[in-house]
């Protein structure tokens, strides 16, 4: 959480200050998308500093992002002409657009049509990037900006400055704006200065029991069994939508599911469950989405093969060796199953290059440390060439990380 003074420490004015009706003090309001915060070097050689909206409306005229650490300013302006339908369709497209130099002024202009108050660095009820329900602990555990600064030693990181976690200075709203976009894309998990017990309270009355039903899939196989999620078949993957908000889950099983356990202020619709019973023939045409983790095996060297050791799996990380890899497991007519490498087909053909393949964010696990998974979203049309090893995928899901939303075909 941000606390804002109202100078910074050379004495310039941080924040603008706002009245909200009621007879209290005015309240700091900061608009990310209009305030001058992001410093870039301009195609003349200048180092200027524009806002969200202005840096989108005049991309040709910059030449890079020039804070301290850019990728975060980077990824909030990526994500909002994601969320504005800005966006080139393939790498072919996003190819024409850089040498056509399409103009961002419409991601610029969805930007500015936005509520003010979703984008309020200071806002009362939700401010931008943070949790508001963490206010009441800042007195008790709110340390400086030295927590903030990933460049600042804080508590974990001791090799650039001098700045100790109570240093009081206070930032400038564009520095501790840009400071709370670094911690979201390269801050290290489980620093958390506040105990949960403090901020959730005690367990609920209502909260079920270990030993009870706890929605979802439980009780379906053995609890801890280590292949629960292959025995039930359970396959998702998910989309986002920025412009409203909403995460959509797709989720399949060979098992019914409970989802009356999920509290309905998450939801912004009940679940709804589809029976899957379609006859596929040979040579019917389907669209398709998935989302896969294309990856490969490493050598292992000559002394491991002759002990059998298998490689390490390296990630493909390129839209080209993410559409090789799904080409792999294609299957034309005529062939059998698995290809000369034994690698799974999934009963049907397609032409490779009329694919659409997105490289997509890595996926990274909370509960296992140093898990990164590339992930790949391809999108086209199937003509089915062997029905049998087609439901196989489609029931089973193709390639790894199926655990992580990974693998599940979806078709019409």
């Amino acid at each position: 959480m941000l606390s804002a003074d109202r100078q910074d420490e050379s004495g310039t004015p941080c924040t603008r200050w706002a009245s909200d009706g009621s007879d209290g003090p005015p309240r700091p309001a900061w608009d990310v998308r209009t305030e001058a915060c992001t410093p870039a070097l301009t195609t003349a050689g200048d180092l200027v500093e524009r806002s969200v909206a202005d840096a989108l409306e005049a991309a040709d005229e910059l030449r890079c992002i020039a804070a301290p650490t850019p990728g975060e300013t980077v990824e909030l302006l990526l994500a909002v002409c994601y969320a504005a339908g800005c966006y080139p369709a393939s790498e072919d497209e996003w190819e024409d657009w850089v040498l056509d130099r399409q103009p961002l002024a419409d991601a610029a202009a969805w930007l500015r049509s936005q509520p003010s108050a979703d984008w309020d660095l200071f806002g009362a009820d939700a401010p931008f990037g943070q949790n508001a329900l963490l206010q009441p602990f800042l007195g008790q555990h709110g340390t400086g900006p030295a927590q903030l600064v990933i460049e600042h030693v804080g508590d974990y990181n001791q090799f650039f400055d001098h700045h100790h976690l109570e240093h009081a200075a206070a930032l400038p709203a564009a520095a501790a704006f840009r400071a709370m976009l670094t911690q979201h894309v390269y801050g290290p998990g489980g620093r958390a200065r506040i105990s949960g017990k403090e901020t959730l309270g005690p367990p609920s009355p209502t909260s079920p029991s270990p030993d009870s039903d706890r929605g979802g899939f439980y009780g379906w196989v053995e609890d801890g069994a280590a292949d629960a999620r292959a025995q039930m078949g359970v396959l998702s993957t998910w989309t986002v939508d920025l412009k409203s908000s909403l995460l959509v889950l797709v989720v399949q099983s060979r098992v019914p599911a409970d989802w009356s356990r999920v509290p309905a202020d998450a939801l912004k619709e009940k679940p709804r469950t589809l029976n899957v019973d379609r006859v596929l023939k040979a040579g019917d045409s389907l669209t398709f989405r998935t989302v896969v983790n294309p990856t490969r095996a490493a050598s292992p060297g000559k002394d491991a093969t002759e002990k059998k050791i298998r490689g390490k799996r390296i990630a493909h990380t390129t839209a080209h060796h993410a559409r090789a890899w799904f080409t792999q497991r294609l299957q034309p007519a005529g062939e059998p199953a698995p290809n000369p490498k034994g690698v799974a087909r999934i009963g049907a053909a397609a032409d490779p290059e009329t694919l659409s393949v997105k490289m997509l964010g890595s996926l990274r696990s909370t509960a296992r440390d140093g898990l990164a998974l590339s992930r790949a979203e391809i999108k086209g049309r199937l003509t089915v060439t062997d029905p049998e090893a087609l439901v196989s995928a489609l029931s089973d899901g193709i390639g790894r990380a199926r655990a992580y939303g990974c693998g599940l075909l979806l078709v019409r």
